[in-house]
């Protein structure tokens, strides 16, 4: 038993230590030690905040921005971090936020692994009904990118949301099962 706990521990530690990294700090550990150090960036804790969905604001390349670090529900690891650019009041705007996301993480992680622009019937881009489109869940706009050989452990995601905004997706793949089994076994203990 002493061997498989070091086994895991050995292992935890490995994959932690290969997280993706925002903003110079590693998407891993602890909900309230992650956002410790983005405390030290500059971001705010929100007054909303608990362990398991810390909230905070700060700049992000000079833009304000909402940031939601989603933990394990017993452990409370950092399994997903998503950073909320502002609401836009046109498309050009949303589509123009989309792109240069996108453009940013295209960038440093390479070409996306699965990606979906379009809009279903009856909306169409060019029609000038692209905003109800988002807002009525008829715009897809998304890329993602899954865990490779350079950066193991993630999955990236840029999406634009039905409340008109674009979200930056960070998933720490290990701590995102960790957080199911956790979640299963309280599911478990409890019905």
């Amino acid at each position: 038993m002493k061997k498989i706990t070091l086994y895991l521990t050995a292992t935890l530690i490995s994959i932690c230590a290969h997280a993706q990294v925002f903003m110079g700090v590693p998407v891993s550990g602890t909900t309230s030690e992650f956002a410790n150090e983005l405390k030290l960036k500059g971001f705010v804790l929100s007054a909303e905040s608990v362990p398991t969905l810390v909230v905070m604001t700060g700049k992000l390349g000079g833009e304000s921005v909402e940031l939601l670090i989603a933990g394990t529900p017993k452990n409370h690891m950092t399994a997903k971090m998503v950073v909320l650019y502002p609401k836009e009041e046109t498309w050009y705007s949303l589509l123009g936020d989309y792109n240069k996301v996108k453009k940013i993480i295209t960038e440093k992680y390479g070409e996306p692994d699965k990606g979906y622009e379009f809009f279903n019937d009856p909306y169409s881009l060019g029609d000038g009904y692209e905003l109800q489109a988002v807002r009525l869940e008829k715009c897809f706009y998304l890329q993602v990118w899954h865990a490779n050989e350079k950066f193991p452990n993630q999955t990236l995601a840029v999406r634009i949301n039905k409340g008109l905004y674009v979200s930056l997706v960070y998933e720490n793949d290990a701590m995102m099962l960790q957080k199911e089994t956790e979640q299963k076994q309280i599911d478990e203990s409890t019905y």
